[in-house]
This record gives C-alpha cells, structure tokens and sequence, in this order.
C-alpha cells in the first residue's frame, strides 16, 4: 500500500522549488527593468544632463555667443515638451516597445550626427530632435516598466531602477567627457561621438532584452497579481477609458512645480562648477567628481526609497522628496566649498529621480491599466512645461542678485511643491481600478 506523505512533506518538497522559481522570476524582471534603464540613461542622461558638458567647449570653438547656446537649450526643452504632447497619439497606433527602440534610435542618431557637423541651425534642430525623442523615449520606457512585477514590492523597484537610468548616464558621461574635452575645445565632435557609439551599445542591448515583450508592450505574467491582494488588473485589450487625472490633480501640480524647480538647480550646479573650475589644472578631476557624485546618488535614491514607495501614502513621499531638495539647494548656498557642493548633490540626486517613479506609481494606483502609458505621457508634458519656464523665474533672479540667488528659486518652489503634495489623498480603490498599494 502506498504511503501518502504528511502535508508538511510535502510543503518541505514543493516549496524550494516554489521560492526558485519566484525568485528566478523577480531576477529576470530586474534584469529587464535595468535593461529598459538604458534607454533613458542615452536619451535623457547623455542628450540632456552630458550636453552641459559639452556645451562650453562648442562654444568656445565655435565662437558662440549666450544667445545662441540659450536658443539650443531652448530648443531642447521645446523639443522635450512637444514630444511628450505627441506621444499620447503615436503610442496608440504603436506598440509601447517600437515606440520605445525608434526613439533611442533618433537619440542615437542625433548624438553622432551632432559631431558631424559645425552647422548653427542643425545643431539646433538636432538639439529639437533630441529634446522630443527623450521624451518618446522616457514615457515608453516607463510605459514598460509600469507592468513590471506581480506585486507591489517588485513594481516599485523595477520601476525605480528604470527611471534612475538618466543617473547612469550622468555618471558614465561625467566619468568621460571632462578628461577628453581638457583643455581642447576642439575635442567636441569627439565628445558626441563617443556618446553615439555607448548610445548604439545601449540601443543594440535594448532591443534583444525586450525581445521577450508581446507586441502591447507587456507581457500576460506582468498585467497579473499586480496588487497585495492579487486583485487583477483591467487588461489593456479592455474598451479605452476616458484618460482623467482629476484624482492627481495636486500631483500633477507638484510635479509642474518639482520641474519649475530642479531645473534651476541643475542650471546653478553646471554654471558653477565651471567656475571652480577655470584656471584650475585639476579642472577635470573636480568636474568628474561633481557629476558622478550626483549620478551615484540618483541610482542611489532606488534603494533609498525603495521600500518606502510600496505603500501608498498619499503625498507624504513627494512631499519629503520636495523638501530635501530645497535643503539640497540652501546647503549649497550657505557654503560654496566643493565638499558642500558635493552633499548638495548627493542630497539632490537622491531625492530627485524618484520623484519620476514617485508620480508612475500614483498613475498606476488611481487609474485604471489602458490609460496608463497616457497619463505618464500628460504628466510628462507637465512636468515639461515646469521645466522650460523654469530658467526664466531663476534667470530673473540671477541676473538681480548672482548666480547663487537661483538657489532660492529652487527652494522656494520645492517647498510650495511639498505643501501642495502633502494634501494629496491616498488611493481610494474602486471596481474598475487594479489597487497597488
């Protein structure tokens, strides 16, 4: 007669295999997140935040005045916003993942053609074209990494690991860029092509990790158990819903705000490190420092906040983001000495990119699944907004009262941000929504 086993030997056989199979799970959703991470790092890490290095020997190669460098700066945010304006529309006739891979690819290009050429007005457009496939880029790839994961704790950190990708791509090119362009302002075409051939790197490995995603974007497993108490999602093959963000309204307001804002730090930040490092023969060495300080810890702010983003708290999260970058900013203007700089960066870095993953997460909680990737692309186009009026309050400062008076710009609207966040409500679930948190 055949022995039937007791229950508990039975959970002693089958749930190792159970935990290996979970965890080999999670490890391939981690890889993908990481993978999807390189998408922003090229198009947002290296088109935006590198350029900055870049920028003060082009023009002084090029024999530039202000005015041309600010129209290039101009472009790009103009760029970035009517990107995130046009990709509600083109992620409706497109997959999330094509989307995705064509936009890198336009970053790509765009980063090598800018060292092939010494033309004013293509330079210009490419600065456009850079502007408006970030945007492409950013919203597709967060549109991915927003069906990561089978419960909450998985999503957070997949979708952390993937906006932290413009971290990466300040520490790579901040580790690069100041030792090649040392000196030799002439070294620029060398500087964007250098950027091209990681891009490309970038683009290829992009394109085999997400071979593995259907053609909606997701796959079936990852629109699955999305919650703690595994209430299924709406699937995205569901009749469309009319796209509302009344429910987030002062996130959506925060985060004009928080664009508003941490532009002009990063403005201040730029500017003065050029400062420091003018007749310096170390020049390099410091420039290098800075950057990959602050890239380490926007990467970093993953872990930092990585437990405390599973939990929906309402605006508590963005609030506390906000105001540890308003004290990110008044530490750098009570003290100038590059070891204040450098705290301010890391306090900066580390509450500024999750502060992207911060506002997915609430989109994911207070709407249903098929309007998902455009909310991101509204909230995206928001925050754009914010960023390319920011320059202009802290520019009115600076030019009345120095560079550092930019500071309080940043501080101030930061601490408004905070204010306004902490009001927002946590979610309230209802039968069409899938409830994370």
């Amino acid at each position: 007669m055949k022995t039937v086993p007791p229950p508990t030997a039975i959970h002693d056989v089958i749930a190792p295999e159970v935990s290996l199979r979970e965890e080999r799970r999670f490890g391939r959703t981690i890889l993908l997140a990481l993978t999807l991470a390189l998408a922003p790092a090229v198009a947002v890490g290296f088109g935006r935040f590198a350029y900055a290095l870049i920028l003060p020997s082009m023009r002084t190669d090029l024999g530039w005045n202000f005015q041309q460098s600010g129209a290039l700066n101009t472009a790009n945010a103009l760029g970035y916003l009517s990107g995130a304006l046009l990709t509600a529309g083109i992620i409706r006739r497109y997959s999330l993942r094509r989307a995705l891979l064509v936009s890198l690819a336009l970053s790509v290009g765009a980063l090598f053609l800018a060292g092939m050429t010494r033309s004013y007005p293509l330079l210009l457009a490419l600065r456009g074209l850079v502007g408006m496939s970030s945007a492409f880029t950013f919203i597709a790839a967060t549109g991915l990494a927003a069906r990561l994961g089978d419960n909450n704790r998985e999503n957070s950190f997949a979708l952390g690991l993937t906006t932290s990708g413009p971290g990466w791509g300040t520490m790579i090119s901040g580790a690069i860029l100041p030792f090649v362009l040392d000196s030799h302002a002439s070294r620029w075409p060398v500087a964007w092509e250098i950027l091209g051939t990681l891009g490309l790197g970038a683009l290829i490995a992009v394109w085999a990790g997400t071979r593995t995603l259907p053609a909606t974007g997701h796959r079936r497993s990852e629109t699955q158990n999305l919650n703690a108490d595994s209430t299924p999602a709406p699937s995205v093959s569901d009749a469309p819903e009319k796209l509302s963000l009344t429910s987030l309204a002062l996130v959506m307001i925060a985060y004009f705000l928080f664009g508003l804002g941490y532009i002009a730090y990063m403005t201040f930040l730029v500017a003065y490190v050029r400062s420091l490092t003018q007749g310096n023969a170390s020049s390099a060495a410091i420039v290098t420092s800075v950057y990959v300080t602050l890239g380490l810890a926007m990467v970093g702010g993953v872990f930092v906040w990585r437990k405390y983003l599973t939990v929906d708290r309402g605006g508590v999260p963005m609030a506390m983001m906000g105001i540890i970058s308003a004290v990110a900013a008044m530490v750098a203007y009570f003290s100038l000495s590059l070891p204040a700089l450098m705290f301010s960066a890391v306090l900066f870095g580390i509450a500024s990119m999750p502060v992207f993953t911060y506002v997915t997460l609430q989109i994911r909680r207070h709407l249903p699944q098929s309007v998902w990737t455009s909310a991101i692309a509204w909230a995206t186009a928001i925050f754009a907004v914010g960023q390319s009026l920011g320059p202009i309050g802290s520019g009115f400062l600076s030019d009345r009262f120095g560079l550092s008076a930019s500071l309080w710009w940043t501080t101030i609207i930061m601490s408004i941000g905070a204010v306004v966040v902490l009001k927002q409500p946590k979610f309230e679930p209802k039968e069409t929504h899938a409830r994370l948190g």
